[in-house]
């Protein structure tokens, strides 16, 4: 099982795609012919799709090779929303910069799985900072309590779940706050701009002026 983080093409017919596994952790894989007319995998290479990927991994190369699998979820409320499509974008842009390749982390998995399925059930200002404080701790760069916040936030934060995130009953300013001081702890781990996460705030912020 893997959610597909990113993709791009590879000469005329392939493409080369970023998958957060399972098993593997954060793989990069090759889909062979894929944009040809009426290949059947090219669903399996679209961002944020949850998908079971049939792979073959050689001792020789750092990119394995999607041979197969069966789409499991194409998360279509998400595409269908501009504000969760750019969302979902960030949750895959962040988890890859996060992530070194080949290194299986089963609650990093889960966090971008539940993360996806909770966006798909709609939206919260909550999401991009509980994510993004998850990941931070599951990348060892600091708990929730390195953040400036008073104590009950911090415990509301530590025990969110990213399904229940309307539990939080705080204003989004305050999340929004919280959202950029993690983005930019993140982009100090990345050693760059993360560009998704960025468009969103200034989207966020367009909505909120009109």
């Amino acid at each position: 099982m893997g959610v597909v983080l990113s993709r791009q093409n590879w000469g005329e017919a392939d493409k080369l795609v970023t998958l957060y596994t399972e098993e593997f952790g954060k793989l990069r894989a090759r889909c062979v012919g894929v944009n040809k007319p009426g290949r059947k995998m090219k669903a399996l290479c679209e961002p944020f799709i949850l998908a079971e990927f049939r792979l073959h991994t050689g001792y020789r190369t750092d990119v394995a090779k999607i041979i197969g699998g069966q789409l499991v979820s194409s998360f279509p409320l998400v595409r269908s929303d501009y504000r969760r499509m750019l969302t979902a974008f960030s949750f895959c842009e962040m988890m890859s910069q996060a992530s070194s390749e080949r290194v299986p982390n089963p609650d990093k998995y889960e966090l971008i799985v539940s993360a996806l399925r909770a966006l798909e059930g709609g939206v919260s200002p909550w999401m991009m900072p509980v994510y993004g404080l998850k990941l931070l701790q599951l990348t060892g760069q600091g708990p929730a309590e390195s953040f400036a916040m008073d104590g009950d936030l911090k415990a509301r934060l530590d025990a969110a779940r990213m399904e229940s995130l309307e539990a939080l009953p705080y204003p989004s300013p305050l999340a929004g706050e919280l959202e950029s001081a993690v983005a930019e702890r993140l982009e100090d781990y990345a050693g760059r701009r993360l560009r998704c996460p960025d468009a969103l705030r200034q989207w966020n912020a367009e909505a909120a002026a009109c």
